[in-house]
Parts: C-alpha cells; sequence; structure tokens
C-alpha cells in the first residue's frame, strides 16, 4: 500500500525529534519518502541526474543528530519548504480527488521556492543536472 503524505508527514516529525530537530523540514520529508517509498525516492533523483549513493550520504549528514543548543539557519528555510511541498501535494491530489500520497510529491519538489534536491548538491559540490527549462519555440 503507498504511503498516504500524512503517514510520511508523521515518519518525518518523529524521525526529527529523535534526532534533536526543533522543526521538521523538506529533508526529513525526503528521509522518509526514501524509507517508505524508494523507487519514487531513487526516481527523483535520476530525474535531477543525481547519483543515489552520494545523496543519500549527504542527506545522512545533514540529518545526524543534533545536541542541545540552537537550530541551523536553514531550518525555518527548510520548514517553509516543507509546508510549500505538502500544500501543492495535498492540492494536486484534491484535483483528483484521491487521498495525498507520496506521488503526490512527483514534479513539486521542482517547483518549489528552491528545489530541495539539487540545492542540497549545489551546496556540497555534488554533480546534478540543470533544471530542465520549457524550449522556446
Amino acid at each position: 500500500m503507498p504511503a498516504t503524505l500524512e503517514m510520511l508527514v508523521s515518519f518525518a516529525a518523529d524521525d526529527a525529534r529523535r534526532r534533536g530537530f526543533r522543526v521538521v523540514g523538506i529533508y526529513h520529508l525526503l528521509w522518509a519518502v526514501r524509507q517508505h517509498e524508494p523507487e519514487l525516492f531513487v526516481r527523483w533523483l535520476e530525474r535531477a541526474g543525481v547519483p543515489p549513493e552520494p545523496f543519500v550520504k549527504l542527506l545522512e549528514a545533514l540529518l545526524r543528530p543534533r545536541r542541545a543548543g540552537g537550530g541551523m539557519p536553514r531550518d525555518r528555510l527548510d520548514n517553509e519548504l516543507l509546508e510549500q511541498a505538502l500544500s501543492m501535494a495535498r492540492r494536486a491530489a484534491a484535483e483528483r480527488g484521491e487521498v495525498a500520497q507520496a506521488i503526490h510529491l512527483d514534479g513539486v519538489l521542482e517547483r518549489l521556492a528552491e528545489d530541495p534536491i539539487r540545492s542540497l548538491c549545489q551546496r556540497f559540490d555534488l554533480p546534478c543536472r540543470s533544471p530542465e527549462r520549457p524550449s522556446q519555440a
């Protein structure tokens, strides 16, 4: 059975708390998708031209457990990206009269204010394909 969006958000929130994060961000959701919908996760990476193994290692490093203290400067932005992605995916599901599932995130990540996959690659110099622009005819 495909994972619903609410299940993934719950998994992401539980994982974030366990790791010591104060807020849940887009990368926690990506990690939850990787765990519960691995084919979809790999498809996103392939579409972005990103090698899965090094990307997963970056994601693991980014999500390492935190000690008490403060949040990283990106936590708020990552949370905003998460909220944008969830809103867009829920809207896509509602338009089709469906329950929001991980598949409704397909195509959403690239349309966010910042594509989280490409952004992580750029921050850590991991090769990825440039976003595809519509051809001008």
